[in-house]
């Protein structure tokens, strides 16, 4: 999702929305931490153990020990950084989608489901699922079309291939005439109002994160 330094744009979209609820920047007083792949899987290296009882019981979909383990990490790392700071500690966890058209139809909700389980596994009340059907480059194609914010539905249909000329990041590097790899310097999150995208994985993603700002702000770590 990016850094301090050079977020990227979905952890400006956060900060967008954020803004506001809460009435101030946290990219400005830099209130968010970004969590790297390794330093997850550090984290859940000691849930490991778990994995093979989560894969064989309840949760035993494709997706659910790797994404159920991933959100207790998180949440882990969430809880201990309320505890050293004193405050409430949200976390959103992103993972694209992924799917394709041949992929099982509730692949997004499998995803989403397993996210929240580990959540509630480690008692964690503020995580935030981010799962953009198929990838995030589709919420993003809802702005840069022809006719901004119309129809964006029918993007969440696009396969999840990189490589099939129809993939969102291929469409979306079509749409502003700029090579594929050069995607995200010509990203404006500014530029783009949040509030008009309408996309089943994008507004449950914003109704999450509504919910848990709402549920922080009256909070004590």
């Amino acid at each position: 999702m990016g850094n301090h330094d050079s977020p990227g744009p979905l952890a400006q979209m956060i900060d967008i929305l954020v803004e506001p609820e809460w009435g101030f920047s946290l990219l400005n007083l830099k209130c968010m931490l970004f969590v790297g792949e390794t330093e997850l899987v550090e984290a859940g290296s000691a849930l490991r153990s778990q994995k093979r009882s989560i894969v064989r019981g309840k949760h035993n979909k494709p997706e659910t020990g790797y994404h159920y383990r991933n959100a207790r990490a998180l949440a882990t790392l969430a809880k201990k950084k309320a505890k050293d700071d004193s405050c409430p500690v949200g976390a959103i966890l992103f993972h694209d989608c992924d799917g394709t058209r041949s992929a099982p139809l509730d692949l997004w909700r499998t995803k989403y489901e397993s996210m929240m389980a580990g959540f509630e596994a480690e008692t964690f009340a503020f995580g935030v699922p981010m799962i953009p059907q198929p990838k995030s480059e589709a919420w993003l194609l809802c702005h840069h079309q022809p006719t901004p914010y119309q129809n964006c539905v029918r993007f969440e249909d696009m396969p999840g291939n990189d490589a099939s000329p129809k993939a969102p990041k291929r469409q979306l590097a079509t749409a502003l005439g700029v090579p594929i790899n050069e995607i995200y310097k010509y990203i404006d999150p500014e530029a783009i109002d949040w509030n008009k995208i309408d996309m089943p994985s994008f507004n449950r993603f914003k109704e999450r994160l509504k919910e848990v700002l709402s549920q922080m702000r009256g909070a004590t770590a």
